[in-house]
């Protein structure tokens, strides 16, 4: 049998997942429970955030204003002098294929780096 998701069994709307349109977040709610749904559909908007963020901050001029924020995150330095390696032409299709953190980078050995400054 068919479950309807336009039925209210409660004369309200009940779940808000149901009004998302993404089909992985109404799959989940329909194979396990809304829970699921409302916790990938939560995690999928902090992740793409992050990524925005965390790119955004990397392409910050030195010596800007902005720059000093993310200058207060530990290890931040070094995620963007990554990042800037991700840039070079002559390693971008080796190396640094992630572009805010480089783990995957480093568990499959495409890492490169060069210390901060050199040119």
């Amino acid at each position: 049998m068919a479950r309807n998701f336009n039925a209210d069994p409660v004369g309200q709307n009940s779940c808000a997942a149901h009004n998302l349109k993404t089909e992985l977040v109404f799959l989940l709610s329909w194979l396990l429970n809304d829970n699921v749904a409302f916790l990938y559909a939560a995690a999928a908007i902090s992740g793409y955030l992050f990524y925005e963020v965390m790119h955004f901050s990397y392409h910050i001029p030195s010596g800007d204003r902005a720059e000093k924020c993310f200058l207060l995150v530990p290890g931040w330095r070094q995620l963007r002098q990554t990042h800037i390696l991700h840039h070079k032409r002559h390693k971008m299709t080796e190396a640094n294929f992630n572009i805010t953190l480089p783990v995957f980078d480093f568990l499959l050995g495409t890492l490169y780096w060069e210390p901060i400054g050199k040119k």
